[in-house]
């Protein structure tokens, strides 16, 4: 087993599409990689690594949400994962930004369900996973 890795990508939401802040994602990437201190010849995954599929609901609290699923198409455990959810004008601009966590571990070629609050109350939201720490490869943690 590796030490603690960061893993970020910028995948889009249900419509797959790509999210912004690649370079700063790769950034992140990088800085982890570096802080390995094991030079072993299995390499976590890097950026698309996992993938979101979600849709906007209404938390039970009565305020707005989304909820989906962190998609794990890697042989390595994720855990930490952070999400970043941007709430958009009819325009494509950001008219407000949050932050969520997944409180669960995703296994290799699994998946995890997630909901977390939304900034606003909008027809359309962005989805980009931020953030995640590889922490095992195979079948346990």
């Amino acid at each position: 087993m590796s030490g603690p890795r960061a893993l970020a990508d910028g995948s889009g939401g249900a419509g797959g599409r790509p999210g912004l802040g690649a370079v700063a994602l790769a950034a992140a990437l990088a800085a982890g990689l570096a802080l390995g201190s094991d030079a072993s010849a299995q390499v976590p995954p890097g950026p698309g690594a996992l993938s979101l599929t979600w849709s906007s609901t209404t938390a039970r609290s009565g305020g707005p949400a989304v909820e989906g699923y962190v998609h794990n198409d890697t042989g390595w455990w994720v855990r930490r994962v952070q999400l970043a959810v941007e709430a958009l004008d009819p325009s494509g601009g950001v008219v407000a930004e949050g932050i969520g966590h997944v409180d669960s571990p995703v296994p290799p070629g699994g998946r995890v369900y997630f909901q977390i609050p939304a900034p606003a109350s909008v027809a359309t939201y962005r989805l980009t996973v931020r953030s995640a720490e590889v922490f095992g490869r195979g079948s346990g943690p």
